[in-house]
């Protein structure tokens, strides 16, 4: 009788123990996927605000001028054709080079002649990084402005 008794205590403790873990195993893949949303969100955060510093400073941009776009985005590099130009950025968003960048933004223009003036569209985009390739686009949006003809 006492054998049942001890039997039934440690089945007990066994299943307490089993209930125990399954619970602390989804606890900790609930902490894991919150973190992960809230490293992604803080990245789309940061490429918002970079991207809305990029579209503001491109405001006005007149593609015949005497300005480039890169010389108006500073430390950017040209992209070929010499339609846009490409800013890169370690995982902190600092500037970095292209070998060493874990983010991508990319401002690319296209105008339209009216004949009354132009009408300038840039295309700003924020692409992350994984292991040297593309692999999430963080934000990306339009914007444009007239430049009426002098």
């Amino acid at each position: 009788m006492r054998a049942k008794k001890q039997n039934a205590f440690f089945v007990e403790i066994i299943l307490v123990i089993l209930f125990f873990s399954l619970s602390v195993i989804l606890s900790l893949e609930l902490f894991l996927q919150a973190h992960i949303k809230s490293v992604l969100s803080e990245q789309k955060n940061m490429a918002l605000i970079r991207a809305q510093s990029a579209a503001e400073l491109t405001l006005g941009y007149d593609p015949s001028g005497s300005r480039t776009l890169p010389e108006l985005l500073q430390g950017s590099t040209e992209l070929p054709g010499g339609k846009g130009c490409c800013l890169y950025y370690d995982s902190e968003w600092n500037a970095a080079e292209e070998q060493n960048a874990a983010f991508e933004l990319t401002a690319r223009f296209e105008e339209e002649d009216t004949g009354a003036g132009r009408m300038v569209t840039v295309q700003i985009s924020v692409t992350g990084f994984a292991d040297g390739k593309a692999d999430r686009g963080l934000v990306s949006f339009e914007t444009g402005y007239y430049l009426p003809q002098q």
